[in-house]
């Protein structure tokens, strides 16, 4: 539907969670589905960085898009050239560039942008020596989900090392997606799912009572960190032979 395609539309059921969950009213409340990464790159060439993304940000209507306080979203039929900032720590003797390193992680890996303005992503790029540079990227999973960002890290590839041209304009928007799943629920179809899901909600067990060393209400600032554990070779097969006699999948077992 080309004619409304920057018009205003409904967010989509993980959409409104994410959007009602950076919002204060609700226990762990306060903090964005925010994606960050950084990725360190020789001889980074920084203009074409910031061409290769505005290209991005023009063919993809969900990078310019911001959501009202309503709880609709759309997409700007025009932004201005998103610059990235640049940071030069060449000079900086090696502990002081380190500490400044963190500092910035520490700042853009918890950001909850404003919603109702764009842009929803950040790109900021650190010189470190010479030849290295750190290129800090970080987006709000309201405007994307986990393929949507792949396509983009891949688009942004395509753009850096060859032709500077992802071909044709997309001719099927996410605002086009999304009114035909709200058409969808008018359907036979739709009915019918719907009626079988609420059926079966007396049946369905409650959620696991988690463990929790304090009550989820007093937690104002939440912060999420990144655990890690590694397994030998040896023990991950013996634990995966014995999810397997269990009828489990690995994958199972390790979130049990």
């Amino acid at each position: 539907d080309p004619d409304k395609r920057y018009a205003s539309f409904p967010l989509t059921d993980v959409q409104h969670t994410y959007w009602i969950g950076r919002q204060a009213g609700y226990a762990l409340g306060n903090v964005a589905t925010y994606i960050y990464f950084e990725h360190d790159a020789r001889d980074l060439d920084r203009n074409r960085l910031a061409r290769s993304w505005n290209r991005l940000v023009r063919r993809h209507d969900m990078l310019r898009t911001v959501f009202a306080p309503d709880g609709t979203q759309r997409a700007l039929p025009q932004v201005e050239d998103y610059v990235i900032e640049h940071l030069d720590l060449t000079t900086d003797a090696e502990a002081a560039r380190s500490e400044r390193l963190d500092q910035i992680r520490e700042v853009l890996s918890r950001r909850v942008l404003s919603s109702d303005q764009w842009p929803l992503f950040e790109i900021r790029t650190t010189q470190i020596d010479d030849g290295l540079a750190r290129i800090h990227f970080g987006i709000d999973m309201l405007v994307c989900d986990a393929q949507s960002f792949q396509i983009l890290m891949r688009g942004l590839a395509e753009l850096m090392t060859g032709p500077e041209d992802l071909g044709p304009e997309l001719e099927i928007t996410f605002r086009d997606c999304v009114m035909w799943q709200q058409d969808e629920r008018h359907s036979e179809r739709y009915a019918q799912a719907s009626a079988y899901w609420r059926d079966r909600l007396p049946s369905l067990p409650a959620a696991p009572a988690l463990p929790l060393t304090l009550n989820p209400t007093d937690i104002e600032s939440p912060r999420f960190v990144r655990s890690l554990r590694l397994l030998d070779g040896e023990c991950w097969s013996r634990l995966k032979a014995q999810a397997q006699k269990q009828g489990l999948t690995p994958t199972t077992l390790v979130l049990a």
